[in-house]
């Protein structure tokens, strides 16, 4: 059985559905993995400007507002938001079951997104998912072989199980690209739930907002690496 095959027919796969919600902030637009009690995780430059627009979720016909509580700085690792909606517009859904063990070099993941959607028919939206495997793995970056375009930004990085269910890896930030602006969108970087997720859990637990700037990580090896420049050491 392929991994193709493997998406339609693992039990699995139709959780996704119920944990993956469409933000829109103007004319941008990306994905939001659903934590529970009301809060989102999306792509920080999906809700670049919060400021002066308002933020809106989709989800299966529901259409609910949302506040920012955290965004990272712009262009800094790891580019995440985390947003807020009123829950009670939210029942259908569940949260998402967050991965304890690193992803592994060579396994099957799915991807999940909002590449298009209808304007005109949100009641049936959905989000698209795509297969492939792991490439790279490293404490700060996952690169996989999934198909990610425009509107798969913040969205999940799923493992199949074994015991048929779904869990998140990392989180899609970006497909590759070239300084002439080519795209790779089979070459894609998402951040491991492995390098931030403490950082929101501390959050959920003690609501003090101040402990979410430590997802932003200075450090200049990390930051070259979501540059995609090559790190040079000062030996």
């Amino acid at each position: 059985m392929s991994i193709n095959d493997t998406v339609w027919l693992y039990p699995g796969a139709g959780h996704v559905d119920a944990t993956v919600a469409l933000v829109r902030c103007g004319a941008a637009w990306g994905a939001g993995l659903y934590l529970g009690g009301g809060l989102f995780l999306t792509c920080a430059h999906v809700v670049n400007n919060y400021a002066s627009t308002k933020v809106s979720l989709y989800c299966a016909g529901i259409r609910g507002a949302a506040i920012v509580r955290y965004k990272s700085a712009a262009d800094r690792a790891y580019d995440l938001a985390l947003l807020y909606s009123n829950p009670e517009y939210w029942p259908h859904l569940q949260p998402a079951s967050i991965a304890t063990q690193s992803a592994v070099k060579g396994e099957p993941v799915l991807a999940a997104g909002y590449p298009y959607f209808n304007e005109q028919n949100l009641e049936d939206l959905r989000p698209t998912v795509t297969t492939g495997h792991v490439n790279n793995v490293s404490p700060s970056m996952l690169q996989t072989s999934c198909c990610v375009q425009s509107g798969f930004s913040g969205g999940p990085i799923f493992r199949l199980t074994s015991d048929s269910k779904i869990e998140v890896l990392a989180i899609v930030v970006s497909n590759a690209k070239t300084h002439t602006g080519a795209c790779y969108p089979y070459i894609n970087m998402a951040v491991p739930v492995r390098a931030f997720m403490h950082f929101i859990q501390d959050f959920i637990q003690n609501k003090d907002v101040s402990k979410l700037s430590s997802i932003e990580n200075n450090r200049d090896m990390i930051q070259s690496q979501w540059r995609l420049l090559p790190y040079r050491s000062k030996i």
